[in-house]
């Protein structure tokens, strides 16, 4: 059971209090909480349903996406194309297993967002090799194009991953990597950071937010005005659990990467960068 399935701490932001999905059950154990149902088929939590349940659902859904890749590979394999076949494993995010105290998949931790990819293509890369250096997935379309040798049509927001694919050990990155989470909203809609909390938090309580990854460096950005900034290294703390934007003696630290967010934005021409609201003041 994650250590704070149960709710935030003081270095967490306000709003995970209401995305809690969580409680105690007689024996103390996490039971899933009651909420307000939403009219859609994408809304499974069972008020009661225990924390266990919960884990071996999500663990049945990966068994049948085990096996149906397992017929892909070998349906090329027996065909002949393995080795000449450029493989994309990956996926949308996950739901969080009650970390952070979520069952949701939008807030900007690595357990709500993070994505499996798994790269294969053995007349053109190395096999068994582990990449640690973190990528999106506007990354993959930007990918697919060189492996095809087709030139982009437009300007695109992601990177090129063969160098990286070729040799997953090296570094190859020249800027961080970015996120941007806006909810239901896209393109002319995002220009501007709303202020009604109906609209800024409309996906499970979570508010708007702007991420980088900078190597084992995490910065997030909750676009609430006057809400605490968090960074974590995820080498040395990989559940997120310590905050180290609140630790006094890390403003240098918390201001070089707010630098290197706006420079991203700045880069793709996000416009919502010219007025975001401002941040709790640092300790």
């Amino acid at each position: 059971v994650p250590a704070d399935i149960f709710g935030p701490r003081p270095d967490k932001p306000k709003y995970l209090d209401k995305t809690q999905a969580w409680t105690r059950g007689k024996d103390g154990q996490p039971i899933k909480g009651k909420a307000a149902k939403r009219k859609n088929n994408f809304d499974h939590d069972e008020a009661g349903m225990t924390y266990d349940k919960w884990v071996q659902q999500v663990n049945e859904c990966n068994m049948a996406i085990d096996e149906g890749v397992g017929r892909v590979m070998a349906a090329l394999k027996e065909s002949g194309q393995l080795e000449n076949t450029l493989v994309i494993y990956t996926a949308d995010q996950g739901f969080a297993l009650g970390e952070h105290g979520c069952s949701i998949k939008v807030a900007p931790y690595d357990a709500n967002i993070s994505s499996p990819l798994i790269v294969s293509m053995p007349s053109q890369l190395p096999q068994g090799k582990v990449c640690r250096e973190p990528v999106n997935s506007a990354d993959l379309v930007s990918t697919i194009l060189a492996f095809t040798g087709m030139m982009e049509p437009w300007p695109m927001h992601g990177q090129d991953l063969t160098p990286l694919l070729k040799a997953p050990e090296t570094t190859r990155r020249d800027r961080p990597t970015l996120m941007i989470h806006t909810s239901d909203h896209f393109g002319a809609d995002t220009d501007t950071v709303p202020t009604d909390p109906e609209v800024l938090a409309h996906s499970g309580n979570v508010p708007w937010w702007l991420m980088i990854r900078d190597g084992k460096m995490k910065y997030v950005r909750n676009l609430t005005a006057g809400e605490m900034e968090e960074v974590y290294d995820l080498d040395a703390d990989p559940e997120e659990l310590h905050n180290l934007a609140r630790v006094p003696g890390n403003g240098e630290l918390v201001k070089s990467l707010r630098s290197k967010l706006i420079a991203e934005l700045e880069r793709h021409k996000v416009p919502m960068v010219k007025a975001l609201p401002p941040v709790m003041e640092l300790p």
